[in-house]
């Protein structure tokens, strides 16, 4: 699915390291991708994006401070989100807050985007909808057709 998106963006690259990764919780699966592409990519700037919604606990996840590490970490709300600037992980992490407005956010920065308009899409929420039956608002007519036709989040 992804690859079909990064057809539009062609400095994409995208990889199936995540599906193959075995972890023991969803949060070290973050932590054991950044340190791959970390190896793979050692001199480059990572930045990892992630919705509002994990913002709020990212300070519960296992390792997060090790995250921070390894890449900066570009928060971006989601459109039913509560005011991002109150969450927990502000008064834990305020001292890797990225202070820069614009441009990558390095390793062991922060930086909540408020500048976007806020996207209601999330990878976890398209998986439920189709596994309760709800069409997916946020994907493309291919996508949609591939993941009928090959079963996926039945």
């Amino acid at each position: 699915l992804a690859i079909m998106r990064a057809k539009e963006a062609p400095w994409l690259d995208v990889s199936d390291f995540e599906a193959a990764v075995s972890v023991a919780s969803e949060d070290m699966r973050t932590h054991t991708m950044l340190t791959h592409y970390r190896r793979v990519y050692p001199s480059q700037n990572i930045t990892f994006v992630m919705g509002g919604d994990n913002w709020k606990q990212f300070h519960t996840w296992g390792r997060y401070r090790d995250i921070l590490d390894i890449a900066g970490v570009l928060v971006l709300p989601r459109d039913h989100q509560e005011r991002l600037d109150e969450a927990e992980a502000i008064r834990v992490l305020a001292e890797k807050k990225d202070v820069q407005k614009k441009g990558l956010v390095t390793p062991y920065h922060w930086r909540i985007v408020s500048t976007v308009q806020p996207h209601g899409a999330s990878s976890t929420q398209i998986r439920e909808d189709i596994h309760n039956g709800i069409e997916p608002r946020w994907l493309t007519d291919e996508q949609k057709r591939y993941i009928a036709d090959h079963g996926l989040y039945r």
